[in-house]
């Protein structure tokens, strides 16, 4: 679009919005990200390793959603007040282990994505990675502010409190979560479903490639290789995560026949 009325498309937005799809960025921009350092640690938009990993949704470990608990994770490993590359490759490798204790295989491959993240200092956010992590929140929680955090002229503390506050609950839905395996989607009924909610248990809690997230008023799906805006009905997303309205029960109850029939 960028292109079509003439103008460039800013590469480390294109990147992040790639990587918040899970999907492969254009060639060129491919070509722009190899000048780009990656670096050892864990993706997240901010320096403040504490807030970063609670709010962090590319990960679902001990700590998310609790910053307290992040502090304290932290400060298990002694890292110092600038961390250096021994120390943040130490920090990857915590929290890799952490979010895939007694996770299924498929959460191996989404930590991965989590870290040695592609750094960004003239950015807004502080890495490619943490960029698309607030991209996939605001677009959610606040999509006023993600047009803006598009555009380049977002205002950077209330896009980060809107991740912040997209980022508790999504983690807390996970854990209350209920769920029920069929063959090829897992229904997982939670206290508040979306794209957020779907994607982290289908990447850190469920054993088949996709899963609806069953709220009371939405319903979610996350997949890996269906069209996810195909398959549930009346939906909004794109191919890897969509996102519909409910009615009554048996609304709900329709909405996972379609989408178990459909996969």
């Amino acid at each position: 679009l960028a292109r079509e009325v003439g103008t460039h498309p800013d590469p480390v937005v294109t990147a992040a919005g790639a990587v918040a799809d899970g999907v492969e960025p254009p060639a060129d921009v491919r070509a722009a990200a190899e000048a780009w350092t990656r670096r050892p640690g864990v993706g997240v938009p901010t320096a403040d390793l504490a807030a970063g990993l609670a709010h962090s949704t590319l990960v679902h470990a001990s700590f998310s959603g609790d910053e307290q608990a992040a502090g304290a994770f932290l400060a298990e490993l002694g890292l110092p007040p600038e961390p250096d590359a021994a120390a943040r490759r130490r920090l990857a490798s915590a929290v890799a282990l952490d979010a895939t204790a007694d996770a299924p295989p498929c959460a191996a491959d989404a930590v991965h994505d989590a870290l040695r993240p592609r750094a960004t200092p003239d950015g807004m956010m502080a890495t490619v990675e943490g960029y698309a992590d607030v991209l996939n929140a605001v677009a959610w929680a606040a999509p006023g502010h993600g047009v803006a955090l598009g555009l380049g002229v977002a205002d950077r503390t209330a896009v980060l409190a809107a991740w912040q506050a997209h980022a508790a609950p999504s983690h807390a839905a996970v854990r209350a979560a209920s769920l029920a395996r069929h063959r090829g989607v897992v229904v997982a009924d939670v206290p508040t479903a979306s794209p957020t909610v779907a994607r982290l248990l289908r990447d850190y809690r469920a054993t088949e490639p996709a899963v609806i997230a069953v709220g009371t008023e939405t319903a979610a799906l996350a997949t890996t290789d269906a069209d996810a805006h195909a398959v549930l009905p009346g939906s909004v997303g794109t191919r890897r995560r969509a996102v519909t309205t409910l009615g009554d029960s048996s609304d709900a109850d329709a909405v996972i026949e379609t989408v178990r029939g459909g996969l």
